[in-house]
């Protein structure tokens, strides 16, 4: 009987999400002999010298195939981002990340090379080595369009996944010329996180002109002064009074709005309170779509006369 032999493997082998080398088999006691007899029943192979105990989920692939490559590999790229539960689409394949060089066919499986992959690029979850949240957005950059990663960055320094300076330091050390996705990170680094702030006299000079191109929005009162508005932020950037519609034009990086979106908030309920209707516009939509922007402001202004009127 092998009981207690199979007990200590199916012990071991649940550390690991069912996966066991030959290694840590020898490692417990067993001789050649005894790890054969157990192939095709308790051990599932999965390659050479390497097992799978019980159901082969996608845990267990990606731990049996962590085991078969090095103890430097770790996962990546969608099955990372999987990990972390970050807002992209999953992906069937298991994707992992080796050092050059330690390339294999793997089932259900696909290996990255790389000669970039440090400590402080991976991290532990679920059991699994995996590249950190810095290291799978800058490995993504290459697959995803610019808006999705910047949606990507955005969600993930907003739920606490990653910090500003994590991500600068990974693309900092992650962005080369010719390397696919660099431009991406250089220009939403820059964009998000790095650059002064718009001067927001020119934007105000930018929304001033587009909003006297169409004649339905030439009606605006600039630094409005609300009654109920107090302190040092007391006037709006434009107004149209007789609509209670404002608008806000703003030229802060997308951090320092996150970071004062608390503060834009209470102003904004308290114009609500009072009837009014807050827009909020970036200085990315204002100087890249402002036909956009356009559009969607007389389209509000034309709900709002009648509304008004009555």
């Amino acid at each position: 009987m092998h009981s207690s032999v199979d007990h200590s493997i199916v012990v071991a082998a649940q550390a690991s999400h069912g996966a066991i080398s030959r290694r840590q088999l020898r490692d417990l006691g067993l001789s050649e002999a005894q790890i054969k007899s157990r192939i095709g029943g308790l051990l599932r192979r999965y390659v050479r010298g390497v097992y799978i105990v019980g159901h082969m989920d996608k845990f267990a692939v990606a731990a049996a195939a962590l085991l078969a490559l090095s103890e430097l590999a770790a996962v990546c790229l969608w099955t990372a981002a999987g990990l972390h539960q970050m807002p992209v689409a999953r992906s069937a394949t298991i994707h992992l990340l080796a050092p050059h060089g330690r390339k294999r066919a793997l089932p259900g499986a696909r290996v990255h090379q790389t000669r970039q992959l440090g400590p402080e690029d991976v991290t532990v979850i679920r059991g699994l080595r995996c590249t950190t949240a810095a290291r799978t957005i800058c490995d993504l950059a290459a697959h995803l369009s610019t808006t999705r990663l910047q949606n990507l960055i955005e969600w993930t320094v907003t739920e606490g996944r990653m910090s500003v300076e994590e991500f600068q330091a990974c693309a900092a050390g992650f962005i080369r010329k010719g390397r696919a996705g660099s431009g991406a990170l250089r220009t939403l680094n820059f964009e998000l996180f790095d650059d002064e702030p718009y001067p927001i006299s020119k934007l105000e000079r930018l929304a001033k002109a587009l909003f006297k191109s169409e004649e339905l929005l030439a009606g605006f009162v600039m630094q409005f002064r609300p009654p109920w508005y107090d302190g040092l932020r007391g006037a709006v950037d434009f107004a149209w009074p007789e609509l209670r519609l404002i608008v806000e034009v703003d030229g802060r990086r997308w951090h320092a709005r996150n970071l004062e979106r608390e503060d834009d908030n209470r102003r904004d309920r308290r114009a609500a309170g009072h009837g009014w209707l807050v827009v909020r516009i970036t200085w990315q939509e204002l100087t890249r779509r402002p036909g956009s922007v356009l559009l969607d402001l007389l389209e509000i202004v034309r709900v709002r006369q009648p509304e008004t009127a009555a």
